[in-house]
């Protein structure tokens, strides 16, 4: 029986080795995308320098995935399933709500999540925010449910949730209070955020940063500049960060922290980064949409995680939507993916430690190879 253990330890070890080495050279992170480049828009995943394209999902021809995006583990990556509209290339909740999915970053393990819109994870990913339509009152509904759909609690009127990154707190518009508003993960302690001096539109951009909520504010009064503001939420003090410019859609726009905290870039009808510590507004790229053609679904951006790169999608030369990336001061735009079919909605993954299964399980062959040479010592 001791021979057996040794063996198998021995075994582990080789295998585990050559793992190791294999692995060596594998990429650290992944971009995933949206693509109809079958047919039908699905899930794909490339290296960040836009080699190794690979499909992930595979569904119907009356179905489309959106809203991508990645675990802070990695492994897995979620995404919403909706019904398929023509040149939307994005999920149509007007008749129905969207599914909500994960999948393992290799396509296997596909798991149904939730039937509902504005799915917003916690920074744990043990929790999620869904909104829900109240037909009866006419109002948007905040609910919280963990990560298996099991549990599901009522949280508040209101809509367009956002989690903070410590967890402590969410923010959201509320229509009936009239109002940007945080509570506790439990509805708890809502508290309306001071900003009588804006107008709060219907559709205003916000984003945390620490404790902090940046908003694009427009102020009543022509002695207040325009542009981005942040608000603490305990104290209530209110900080000038720098002007936007003129925003054309506000329906359209989109705030997004860089990782390191450094930068806060947005999509209007063009990609741009506003240095948070200067107030410098620096426009990168625009879509160059051809004539006629949707801008649903484009210009949706992510993050490397190092905050060196922002990945998004325009239009090239022959006007089909690619993916492209670009450094946040402007420098290095560079068209990632090429070919037929539309490239919408890239993700970028976090960091991916590739070689901790092989190193583990040279740990478990060396342990049973000890264990046996104790075995004998004391036999």
């Amino acid at each position: 029986m001791m021979r057996v253990i040794g063996f198998l330890g021995v075994v582990l070890m080789l295998l585990s080795g050559t793992l190791v080495v294999a692995r060596r050279d594998e990429p650290e992170q992944w971009i995933a995308f949206i693509s109809n480049r079958d047919g039908n828009p699905e899930i794909y995943r490339m290296r960040p320098d836009g080699s190794d394209v690979r499909q992930l999902t595979f569904t119907t021809v009356d179905r489309v995935h959106c809203w991508v995006r990645w675990s802070r583990q990695w492994d897995r990556l979620y995404f919403a399933d909706g019904e398929f509209v023509a040149d939307q290339y994005d999920c149509d909740y007007t008749h129905s709500l969207p599914d909500h999915f994960r999948i393992r970053a290799d396509g296997t393990y596909l798991t149904a999540v939730s039937r509902n819109y504005a799915t917003v994870w916690s920074s744990n990913e043990e929790w999620f925010l869904t909104q829900d339509w109240d037909r009866i009152r006419g109002v948007n509904l905040i609910y919280r449910e963990n990560n298996d759909g099991s549990e599901r609690y009522f949280l508040h009127e209101g809509r367009r949730p956002r989690w903070s990154p410590n967890g402590n707190w969410i923010v959201f518009l509320s229509d009936e209070l009239e109002g940007l508003y945080v509570m506790h993960p439990n509805g708890q302690s809502v508290k309306r955020l001071n900003l009588d001096d804006f107008e709060i539109y219907d559709e205003i951009a916000y984003v945390w940063a620490g404790d902090r909520v940046i908003f694009l504010g427009s102020p009543l009064s022509s002695s207040i500049p325009g542009g981005l503001y942040a608000i603490d939420v305990d104290t209530q003090e209110i900080e000038w960060i720098g002007d936007m410019g003129y925003v054309l859609d506000f329906n359209w726009l989109q705030l997004t922290l860089s990782p390191n905290g450094q930068w806060l870039a947005y999509k209007d009808y063009w990609i741009g980064v506003v240095d948070l510590s200067s107030g410098e507004n620096t426009r990168l790229a625009d879509f160059n949409l051809p004539e006629g053609a949707s801008y649903y679904g484009l210009g949706a951006f992510s993050w490397s995680p190092d905050s060196q790169w922002i990945v998004f999608s325009k239009f090239d030369e022959a006007g089909r939507s690619k993916i492209w990336r670009i450094h946040p001061d402007g420098t290095g735009l560079e068209q990632m993916t090429f070919g037929p079919g539309e490239d919408l909605r890239p993700a970028w993954s976090p960091v991916i430690d590739m070689a901790w299964n092989g190193w583990g399980l040279m740990g478990i062959g060396a342990g049973l190879v000890a264990g046996v040479g104790l075995g004998r010592r004391w036999r």
